[in-house]
């Protein structure tokens, strides 16, 4: 006769690809994607808000820089449990854009210089992207920007070239010359570049390719820096293989990482009106490690305007990267994915 039994040590024997790669990898994750100045900042306002209005990228962005400066009165106590709580979840470095911008000039990215000087006794390294908070062409942000860069701590420009396009235009010149400006401040400090792109799960939208061109070119005039591509989730939607195939090769040629944040960009409006190939709302990564493209992982929005429902949990976001794919093969390479690509990714 069966028995209710509550003790869960008894759990059914049964194989668990999970738990064999957390032993692979624990102490020793590298989370490619934050943002620090405002994680774990969620209010039940903010959730009140959004639910009663299913806001678009154009329109958190404009919110989220009424979040950014009340968030600094809190972000030491902030950061530090994000860093302890990665810690806990066997990360050991963390890429985090940072903001700077003239509503809080370089307040935040003072926090977390001193964080990054700290925790690096205790062997966590914090990777600093610095993050424009407006466009480049703002004479204001670019010498902002440009005194961020001579920080010693900034390791690289972190990046939204789609924050200047025209609301409703995906093909928008003005994206293009954002990145190239990005570029040159990059080149002339020494910094990496990470840009977010293709986030709009949109068939036109082709910043990666542009992406890639741009660091083709810079890679030709010797840049040697990191450069990441984060997101690019529009590549699952582009209706041309070829065109997929050749930005993946371009990638891989010119050292372009790609960083995949699962959870982020399933959280993703999908646009009913326009046609484009079935496809989950993930970057196309099982084909981008065919192309031999640096992989890996970031876990990116943390109880904040963007994601409230997300905890941070690396795993939930490890679950969601492989059954977005259908991915029953080696584990080895997901935990690449995680450990020795990400440190590619951040030139560690």
């Amino acid at each position: 006769m069966m028995e209710v039994c509550l003790d869960l040590s008894h759990e059914a024997p049964c194989y668990s690809p999970i738990d064999e790669l957390k032993k692979l990898v624990f102490g020793g994750i590298v989370d490619c994607h934050g943002h620090a100045v405002t994680e774990n900042t969620s209010t039940q306002a903010q959730y009140d808000k959004r639910g009663k209005k299913d806001l678009e990228l154009d329109d958190i962005w404009v919110e989220i820089g009424k979040v950014r400066k009340e968030a600094l009165a809190t972000l030491v106590r902030r950061l530090n449990y994000s860093i302890t709580r990665r810690r806990a979840m066997g990360i050991c470095a963390w890429q985090t854009y940072v903001d700077v911008g003239p509503d809080i000039d370089l307040d935040a990215l003072n926090v977390c210089i001193e964080a990054k000087r700290l925790w690096r006794r205790y062997g966590f390294i914090l990777k600093i992207a610095v993050y424009p908070t407006l466009a480049l062409k703002n004479t204001a942000m670019d010498a902002l920007l440009r005194e961020a860069c001579r920080r010693q701590e900034v390791d690289s420009i972190g990046f939204l070239p789609s924050r200047e396009r025209q609301r409703g235009v995906v093909k928008d010149p003005a994206v293009f010359a954002e990145m190239e400006r990005a570029f040159e401040i990059a080149a002339e400090f020494g910094k990496g570049v990470d840009m977010q792109v293709d986030q709009k799960n949109h068939p036109e939208e082709k910043e990666t390719f542009y992406l890639a061109n741009i660091a083709a070119r810079y890679r030709d005039m010797g840049y040697k820096k990191p450069i990441c591509a984060t997101h690019c989730l529009s590549m699952s939607a582009w209706n041309d293989d070829q065109l997929i195939s050749y930005t993946l090769t371009m990638m891989a040629e010119s050292n372009v990482s790609m960083i995949v944040c699962p959870r982020a960009t399933l959280d993703n409006l999908q646009i009913r009106e326009v046609l484009a190939p079935t496809h989950n709302s993930i970057a196309p990564w099982t084909l981008a490690l065919k192309a031999k493209v640096n992989v890996a992982v970031g876990i990116d929005n943390v109880r904040d305007l963007y994601m409230p429902w997300c905890d941070g949990d690396i795993w939930k976001d490890v679950s969601v990267l492989v059954h977005s794919a259908r991915y029953h093969g080696s584990i080895e390479k997901i935990a690449d994915m995680l450990t020795i690509n990400g440190k590619k990714a951040l030139g560690l």
